[in-house]
């Protein structure tokens, strides 16, 4: 109990006040760390120091702790010892690898080999400037290699056998590159490819084992062969492709001593320039594709120590041996470990090559398979997530035995039965293309896109007559085998001689819509794509500009908004696209909204201009009744000679009511129109309320209106009433006035709709002015004025009104009414004996004529 609570308060004194500790209470701290749990308190009592019973001793006493003297302490002025090494290589200490571990600064050598250690490396401890030995061989590590490490000392580095995922060293600036000489990351979980670039830049490297890894693509021979100082290279048990380069063994660096390949698809044959390696004891090519080997190569020193029993125990001499077999069994035979002893195929030994080519073949039994055999191997290689399914429908007879395989669905064959198209696109396909399909030697068309199909593409393939390779839109890693992309007719390749394994599939890194450079009518290259897809064949990409450049993410940042973030992995772009979206819908309601208004006011507008000329014409209608039956009243008495004063006092009262209903009339249709077209007065104290229009426009009006209209465009009859000018001139102040209060929405307002006032005056000034009127009543002329041409053009109306017309139009009948009124005046005066009408007078506001 005293330790558990020592080592958890020692660590909480790290985590809270690390920076007032000495050195060596730093470096305590830092080491008690690595004890975690209860299963750090048992390790802890097994071993010297770790139990921190005595917290005033050295830690360069504990088990496994080396030390050495450092600088002065801050603290206490005298020199401290420093913490340099940690050696507990199988110990059966458990737990993760802590971080505190960064602050042993001085740390040369971190050793524990063989104990449970979990998690990933801390970044920390490859930034150790120190560094210069770590072995945390068969431990359970796991995450990804740390790409980067700062120590330029760093001279090992063991990690095999673990789970340690990740790509192998591609940062050319990592600055351990420079001094590391072994590496050793074997039985892990590394993928990808080998960067050429950062092997180059080893140049102290000797051992290099990355065996029984999913590393995969092609050998950067000509890198390994500028190694001169490298001796042993293990990479079997991998997937890598291609050919083995023969500047692999350059004149003056040619001193590998082992070189592990087996178990692998390397094809092609193994280059001759091989026999400089003088030093190579041990050589290993089975399990690939490979199809010769030099015989120059063979020597007794080769893998001699796989032999040496067998020569002294079956007294076998060594020029009966078939030192070629010791590297690996020729084609057209087999062997349990691909090399001697060797056993031949069953049959003649052309046809026993033809369906064994490779050498170093591994097994129990030679290849023999039928056409059916082969498909049989292909539909149970591609099943993994379940039968296929095309269409909806479950595809069963492939595993039909009695079933005719030329009448499978997706195979079609010649005339003699052999399988030359295999059509499986979009059928469910999951699993491993399997190397068999590769010895269906007729087999012309290969369609097994948009499945999910994984693995690797094989270069079996390259036996067959394929003319149509389609594996786009699947989940297939590494590369095209370079044979394939050597095929002539292969997807179009060899065109204008041109070879091309973009035809085969898009490589990885790279995607257009078909998942292939195509070169038809319209040509299709593969796009580059930075969203760290490691499959070929890719139709779509999720990241198709550089991240690392400005418009890089820009661009990105559009393009996760247009496809609103298939999974929202940056949440700040995808609430822009929220917002803009919202803010894009409301400039658009309310744009829509703006004009369903404008066309209501442009609506109500007319309906008003309408009714204010219906009003007119109506008024003006009423006056030529009432002065008919003045008249007439007038010629009954003239005709019975009771003319009196009387009577002309009840003439001319009449025609004063008249006068001033036609007025009260023309001011309430001016106020009706500014509430209707504004919705309020504006100052105005007579307000004409709804049932006084009611009345002007009753259930009758409509007819009416449209009767007084054609009389009056018709006939041409005028009224000689001032209230007309009154109020159209009155509608043109009001207009002004809402200019001058309210200019934004008023002046578009008058730019929309000036024509209209425009036609509307001009109507109104023509209908009062240029009628014709009856000649009977020429006699109550007396009691109304007619508009002086001379002072109407004075008239302000608030806009550039063009009057020319209706001012000649005036003054023609000016001049024929003067000769009505004169003949008119004397005619009255003879009769009344009223004396003739003075001089006109003009109102202030309107320049209109009045009777004194």
């Amino acid at each position: 109990m005293v330790a558990t609570t020592s080592i958890t308060n020692n660590a909480a004194a790290y985590t809270t006040s690390n920076h007032l500790l000495s050195s060596s209470d730093r470096d305590r701290q830092s080491l008690l760390s690595l004890l975690q749990g209860s299963e750090g308190l048992d390790w802890s009592q097994s071993h010297v120091g770790w139990d921190n019973a005595d917290t005033t001793g050295s830690v360069c006493d504990w088990e496994g702790v080396s030390c050495r003297v450092g600088l002065a302490d801050a603290k206490d002025g005298e020199s401290a010892h420093v913490v340099t090494g940690i050696n507990l290589p199988n110990s059966g200490l458990s737990g993760t690898l802590p971080s505190h571990l960064g602050q042993l600064v001085h740390l040369q050598e971190i050793n524990l080999r063989g104990n449970l250690i979990r998690g990933s490396i801390p970044s920390e401890i490859a930034m150790l400037s120190e560094l210069q030995t770590l072995d945390f061989t068969e431990c359970q590590l796991g995450g990804t290699l740390p790409q980067r490490w700062a120590s330029k000392k760093l001279d090992k580095m063991l990690l095999g056998e673990n789970g340690i995922g990740g790509n192998f060293f591609h940062d050319v600036t990592s600055p351990h590159l420079s001094s590391v000489t072994e590496i050793n990351l074997e039985q892990n979980q590394l993928k990808g490819t080998l960067n050429g670039a950062t092997i180059k830049m080893m140049t102290k490297l000797e051992t290099l084992s990355l065996s029984q890894n999913n590393i995969s693509g092609l050998l950067p021979g000509k890198e390994f062969g500028s190694l001169s100082t490298l001796k042993y290279l293990y990479l079997d048990s991998n997937h890598l492709v291609g050919s083995l380069s023969s500047s692999m063994a350059q004149h003056s660096n040619a001193s590998l001593e082992e070189l592990w390949l087996q178990d692998n698809a390397f094809s092609g044959t193994v280059p001759a320039s091989f026999v400089r390696f003088d030093k190579l004891h041990d050589f290993f090519i089975d399990g690939n594709k490979l199809t010769g080997l030099p015989e120059e190569i063979c020597s007794p020193n080769i893998n001699s120590d796989f032999f040496e029993d067998e020569v002294s125990t079956k007294g076998t001499s060594a020029a009966e041996k078939n030192y070629c077999d010791y590297i690996a069994c020729p084609s057209g035979s087999i062997s349990l470990e691909g090399m001697h002893p060797c056993t031949k195929c069953p049959g003649t030994s052309t046809v026993a090559r033809m369906k064994n080519p490779y050498i170093g073949n591994k097994g129990t039994s030679c290849r023999d398979w039928s056409q059916r055999d082969i498909l049989t191997k292909f539909y149970q290689g591609t099943t993994k997530n379940g039968p296929w399914v095309k269409d909806g429908n479950r595809i069963i007879e492939w595993t039909a035995d009695s079933e005719n395989m030329c009448e499978f669905t997706g195979v079609t064959c010649d005339g003699h039965g052999n399988v030359i198209k295999i059509e499986l696109k979009n059928s469910s396909l999951s699993g491993t293309i399997s190397d068999s399909i590769g010895f269906l030697q007729f087999l012309e068309e290969l369609d097994v896109s948009d499945n999910e199909l994984t693995g690797f593409l094989p270069s079996d393939l390259r036996w067959t007559d394929l003319t149509k390779l389609d594996i786009s839109g699947n989940r297939i890693r590494g590369v095209v085998p370079p044979l394939l992309c050597l095929m002539e007719d292969l997807n179009g390749n060899g065109h204008e001689n041109v070879l091309h394994c973009d035809r085969i599939a898009c490589p990885s890194g790279s995607y257009n819509s078909k998942g292939r450079y195509y070169a038809g009518t319209k040509e299709e290259k593969c796009l580059p794509c930075f969203d760290n897809t490691p499959f070929i064949g890719q139709k779509s990409c999720n990241l198709k500009r550089d991240p690392k450049s400005v418009f890089g993410q820009i661009m990105n940042g559009s393009d996760v908004v247009i496809k609103s973030a298939k999974g929202v992995r940056d949440s700040t772009i995808f609430g822009i696209g929220i917002a803009l979206t919202v803010l894009g819908s409301s400039i658009i309601f309310c744009c829509a909204l703006r004009r369903g208004s404008q066309q209501r006011q442009k609506r109500m507008r007319s309906d008003e201009e309408r009714i204010m000329l219906h009003h007119t014409a109506d008024v003006s209608r009423r006056k030529r009744q009432d002065s008919v039956k003045s008249k007439q009243q007038n010629r009954a008495k003239n005709l019975n000679g009771d003319v009196s004063s009387s009577g002309d006092s009840s003439s001319s009262g009449d025609s004063d009511d008249v006068d001033d209903e036609f007025s009260m009339q023309g001011n309430q249709l001016v106020e009706t129109r500014y509430q209707d077209v504004y919705g309020y007065s504006d100052q105005h104290s007579a307000i004409v309320p709804r049932s006084s229009r009611d009345e002007a426009v009753d259930d009758n009006s409509a007819n009416e209106h449209y009767n007084r209209s054609n009389f009056l465009r018709d006939s041409g009859s005028v009224s000689s009433s001032r209230s007309a000018p009154l109020q159209v001139t009155d509608f043109i102040r009001d207009q002004r006035e809402r200019s001058t209060s309210k200019k934004s929405p008023v002046k578009r307002v008058m730019k929309e709709h000036i024509p209209r006032a425009k036609h509307a005056i001009r109507t109104t000034v023509a209908t009062v002015s240029n009628g014709v009127r009856d000649r009977a009543s020429r006699k109550s002329r007396n009691s109304y004025d007619m508009l002086d041409t001379d002072q109407y053009s004075t008239i302000d109306f608030g806009s550039n009104v063009d009057l020319e017309m209706v001012g000649d139009s005036l003054g023609r009948k000016k001049r024929q009414d003067d000769e009505f009124s004169n003949s008119d005046s004397n005619d009255s005066s003879e009769k009344t004996g009223k004396k003739a009408a003075g001089p006109r007078q003009y109102s202030d506001l309107l320049d209109v004529p009045t009777l004194e």
